[in-house]
């Protein structure tokens, strides 16, 4: 059962089955939570327009009168910083697309339970108050920072890398990073990528910003290697890199001034990137390979035409969609593709990673399944870069003892 390390303030428990109301209110009450109940909808929403603030909502999602799915259409507007967890008897496509609903509506959704509701599936979502979304980030900052700033940012070198660590699923030791850019404000903020890299790439700036974190990612991985530590860092390519025909003599003189191996330096392209210019892309992306330089294909399953991209590229690695495997374990629909996925990079002898493992459930899935890699916050969240050995130290310390 995982520990839940950040003290859960006031709940609000919503459910229209009065022994239901009462079991998940306990559940929540022994975790030393405050706990408000409310029998339906309308009261719900009454009580979400009060003055009072909650950390957390668990809200079912059939009710009469007004249900779980109405009650979302407005609850940004009554109680926006409140955490969601939902729950229903409904099967787990419908409980699916009841989290989709929130996560279109910018809610914070932990995550959804299945009825009967258990406290230890309960305790699993409720640990996850104590990720990213709690620290001083602003993750959409598009409308407090202007183009100059970004620009001035990435000359003063204040956006970093964090590494989100990738572990392999036969040995459970780490094999890998893939490098995240954060905006290190000076007043302490630490902006997310979303707050910044859509203003890059809208204004002729992801360059500039992809060049940062590959040296960034370089410079990490010499510090690394000085310790002992050599592992394969993975970087994101940005749709317009592979415009550029001279990219591998950009990403070459960079390798050898850190004395780094290719090898060990993948590169993550969409699949929307490879389609922008067909006969470019190839271009590139061979003369990469040919230099050494692995290729994932990255957000696999989310694109149009998937299969005539593994076919045409020289792809070493696929990346499964946190899409695809975030509740797997539970969905026998999101199971049957990542299985697919995985099977197919099989028989095309490539390796396969799997992002947004979050619970134990689908970290054991996708061993079982046969898939290579896992990262997510399960396995750990991105840290800083000069954090990852001594989180290497500790996971083989686990691992022996």
């Amino acid at each position: 059962m995982p520990t839940i390390t950040t003290k859960l303030g006031a709940t609000l428990v919503v459910d229209d089955d009065e022994f239901v109301l009462s079991v998940v209110a306990r559940m929540v009450q022994k975790l030393g939570a405050e706990v408000v109940t409310a029998a339906d909808g309308q009261t719900a929403r009454r009580i979400l327009g009060e003055d009072r603030r909650f950390d957390l909502v668990i809200c079912d999602l059939k009710m009469p009168g007004l249900d779980g799915i109405e009650l979302l259409r407005d609850f940004a507007s009554l109680q926006a910083s409140a955490a969601l967890i939902l729950m229903s008897s409904a099967d787990a496509k419908t409980l699916r697309a009841a989290e989709q609903v929130a996560q279109a509506r910018r809610l914070r959704i932990l995550g959804t339970l299945q009825k009967p509701v258990s406290s230890a599936a309960l305790n699993q979502l409720i640990a996850r108050l104590g990720e990213p979304e709690q620290a001083p980030e602003t993750k959409n900052a598009d409308s407090e920072i202007s183009v100059s700033e970004l620009r001035a940012a990435l000359e003063a070198e204040e956006i970093d890398v964090y590494m989100q660590p990738k572990i392999g699923l036969r040995s459970g030791r780490l094999a890998g990073a893939e490098a995240l850019a954060r905006w290190l404000k000076p007043d302490g903020r630490i902006l997310m990528p979303s707050g910044f890299v859509p203003l890059a790439e809208q204004n002729g700036l992801a360059d500039l910003l992809t060049q940062l974190v590959v040296r960034k990612s370089l410079a990490a991985q010499k510090e690394w290697r000085a310790l002992g530590l050599d592992i394969p860092v993975s970087v994101n390519l940005p749709i317009d890199s592979l415009d550029h025909l001279d990219l591998p003599e950009q990403l070459s003189a960079e390798v050898n001034r850190y004395g780094a191996e290719p090898d060990k330096l993948i590169l993550e392209i969409t699949e929307s990137g490879v389609m922008k210019d067909l006969a470019r892309s190839l271009d590139v992306v061979t003369r990469l390979r040919l230099r050494g330089y692995r290729l994932s294909i990255d957000d696999f399953g989310t694109g149009y035409s998937s299969l005539e991209q593994l076919k045409r590229f020289p792809f070493s690695e696929l990346k499964i969609d946190r899409a695809f495997v975030d509740g797997a374990s539970r969905d026998p629909s999101l199971r049957s593709i990542a299985e697919s996925s995985i099977r197919l990079a099989r028989d095309l002898n490539l390796k396969t990673c799997a992002e947004g493992v979050e619970t134990e459930a689908d970290y054991e899935l996708m061993r079982e399944l046969g898939c290579d890699l896992v990262q997510g916050y399960y396995v750990a969240h991105a840290m800083p870069k000069q954090d990852l050995p001594r989180w290497a130290l500790g996971r083989e310390a686990t691992l022996r003892g």
